[in-house]
Formats: C-alpha cells, sequence, structure tokens
C-alpha cells in the first residue's frame, strides 16, 4: 500500500541525528520535535519554537489544539536507579480536527512509526491526557 505523504530527506536526516543524539544524565530539560504534514510532506514544524530551556510540563502548551501532530521526545528519567531515556513518539490527534486532516495522519502513523523507531508509542486524542504521559511513559 503506497502512503499519500512523503519524508523528504532534510526530515530523514533530521529524524536520525536527533534519535541518535544522546540525552545526558544531568539534562533539566527535554529535548523534543515536532512534525506535520505540509503538502503531503513530513516537515519539522518550524512554526513552534521549542526553546531548549523548555521544561516538559509546558511543552504540550505549544501544540495546536485541532491539529494533529508527531511528536519526537527524548525522554530521561530514573528507573531502578539507572538513568533510562527512551525516544517516545506521540501522534496528537485531537477529536476537533477536520476529518480529512485526521485521515491524511491515520495514514501516515505506520510509515512515521517505521521511519522514527521509538521505544515508546502512545497515541493522544484528549488534552486531559497530557497529564498522563509521564507516568505513561515511565511505566513502560
Amino acid at each position: 500500500m503506497s502512503s499519500i505523504t512523503t519524508f523528504p530527506s532534510v526530515t530523514v536526516q533530521t529524524i536520525r541525528k536527533f534519535r541518535l543524539t544522546p540525552l545526558k544524565t544531568t539534562a533539566k530539560t527535554t529535548p523534543a520535535q515536532i512534525y506535520k504534514i505540509e503538502n503531503s510532506e513530513v516537515l519539522l514544524d518550524e512554526e513552534i519554537d521549542l526553546d531548549i530551556d523548555t521544561p516538559f510540563d509546558e511543552l504540550f502548551d505549544e501544540i495546536p489544539d485541532n491539529s494533529p501532530r508527531f511528536i519526537l521526545i527524548n525522554y530521561g528519567y530514573k528507573k531502578d536507579d539507572r538513568f533510562v531515556s527512551p525516544l517516545v513518539g506521540i501522534y496528537w490527534r485531537p477529536r476537533t480536527a477536520r476529518g480529512e486532516v485526521l485521515m491524511m495522519y491515520a495514514g501516515t502513523v505506520e510509515k512515521f512509526k517505521g521511519e522514527v523507531g521509538a521505544n515508546i508509542w502512545l497515541e493522544i486524542s484528549e488534552e486531559e491526557e497530557w497529564e498522563e504521559v509521564k507516568e505513561l511513559i515511565e511505566s513502560k
């Protein structure tokens, strides 16, 4: 089955670089990237200004309320006295988004998952679910 969206080489390189950049145990912030589909291409959403010092709890304030997005997070935390930093992929699919836009993202989600190779994958459709993201990640 062919996809209606493509991944430009710059997007593939950006994802690869993000995936391969290790998170330091002393990191106080959570590196993140937000991707959107524009003109049938998956692109880094450059309209969203994620400052290097954006705290995890404020990250989701930057995401559009009515438009789907793919989010990559390098989330570091302690588990069993060890520092772990899984690459987390989140598919934000708000129920208030237009149907045709949701269909386009739904048709791309599996390809995006394969391109990213995230350790953890979450799908979120309600704003209230953002509050549970930390617990969901740390429970995996």
